[in-house]
């Protein structure tokens, strides 16, 4: 129990230092459970709260969370048993320890910690701190323990490709990925991404290559100005390439988005996605229920090299096994010419649906057969 200050306190603050108790280290002052609480205190602000803890005799400054949850337990004590819980009025600065040095990313999101930024500085070493005293609820000061021994500094390594700072901070020479082993440090060119379902992987801009070794799934914003490679299946939408991209395992974003490829792309298979290339798109399986517009050629020739239900246009030429369906979404073809500058190359299919909607070189041509389609060679 602390004795009053000297300055006059009303009935509910005399009520309330009458049921105060201090711990036996001095570093907490708090009303315990059960205790009943005049409601009068409940109306007191922060300002008054604080102001009644200097005239209790104690030196500090509360904590703002402490106050409202000190004001929500007299709010909903009982009256029969008195507040539910401890409530926390004060609390003491305990010693700190010697804290040992640490490596310290300098990344602020939405930039993905480890992504290094050509000339840009990534990361910092903060060196080792000796322990720090404490300071009671009454402000006498604690001195921290004598066995306490302050740690040694870090001694790094380094991969070539980064450079130390006079500042003590490191950035590198071209833009990459960061890794950190211990108190080894490792640059790479490339950036990889494991799982880009996590957080911080959710808005982000690239200045390097980018490979994605499993899927890549979830909703993202990238924009990469690099080449990318996936290489298990792509289904993320919001995705923007300034380079080539690669899927090994195919796209299909569930029409979710636009997937934007400033270079050429080349996949397996697309299904219900809308997607913009270009340069050249090369498919080796099918393209299905798709919007698809490339800037070069369309090339489809695996098996079966089908496309259909979807609608393609295209600035160069389109190679496909078959082109259309009888059943389901009508597929609509438009190949435009380049320029009358430049020999477009020919539009070859081998089977042309009669379903199929065409419109080659500006001209409407709609195929009445289910045959062979090649486009006139014109200059």
């Amino acid at each position: 129990m602390t004795e009053p200050a000297q300055v006059p306190l009303d009935d509910a603050s005399k009520a309330v230092l009458e049921k105060i108790v201090v711990s036996k280290d001095h570093l907490l002052v708090s009303l315990p459970t059960a205790t009943k609480v005049d409601q009068a205190a409940a109306s007191w602000t922060f300002e008054q709260f604080k102001l009644n803890v200097k005239n209790w005799g104690f030196i500090g400054e509360p904590n703002i969370q402490d106050f409202s949850d000190f004001i929500s337990g007299i709010q909903n004590q009982s009256t029969e048993t008195g507040i539910e819980t401890d409530l926390v009025i004060l609390r003491g600065t305990p010693t700190l320890p010697p804290q040992e040095g640490r490596i310290e990313w300098l990344n602020e999101p939405p930039v993905p910690p480890d992504l290094a930024v050509i000339g840009r500085p990534v990361l910092r070493v903060v060196p080792p701190s000796p322990a720090a005293p404490g300071l009671t609820v009454y402000g006498q000061p604690i001195e921290p323990s004598s066995n306490d021994l302050m740690p040694e500094p870090l001694e790094l390594t380094f991969t070539d490709g980064i450079v130390q700072n006079a500042d003590g901070t490191f950035q590198t020479e071209e833009s990459g990925q960061i890794k950190v082993e211990g108190t080894h440090i490792t640059f790479t060119k490339g950036y990889s991404i494991h799982d880009a379902s996590l957080p911080i992987y959710r808005e982000a801009e690239f200045p390097c290559d980018v490979i994605v070794p499993g899927d890549l799934a979830g909703l993202v914003k990238w924009k990469i100005f690099g080449s990318l490679i996936v290489k298990g299946h792509w289904s993320a939408p919001g995705v923007e390439v300034h380079g080539n991209a690669q899927s090994e395992s195919g796209l299909a974003t569930g029409n979710e988005g636009v997937i934007k490829i400033y270079g050429n792309f080349r996949t397996t298979y697309i299904q219900f996605s809308h997607l913009g290339v270009s340069g050249d798109l090369t498919v080796d399986s099918s393209i299905v229920q798709s919007d698809v517009r490339v800037g070069g050629n369309i090339l489809c020739k695996g098996d079966p090299g089908v496309i259909m239900g979807s609608e393609v246009s295209c600035f160069g030429a389109i190679v496909a096994n078959k082109v259309g369906s009888d059943k389901g979404r009508r597929t609509r073809i438009q190949v435009h010419r380049r320029s009358h500058r430049i020999k477009t190359p020919r539009t070859r299919i081998g089977m042309l649906s009669k379903d199929t909607r065409m419109r080659v070189y500006g001209e409407i041509w709609t195929q009445i057969a289910d045959n062979p389609y090649e486009s006139p060679d014109i200059a």
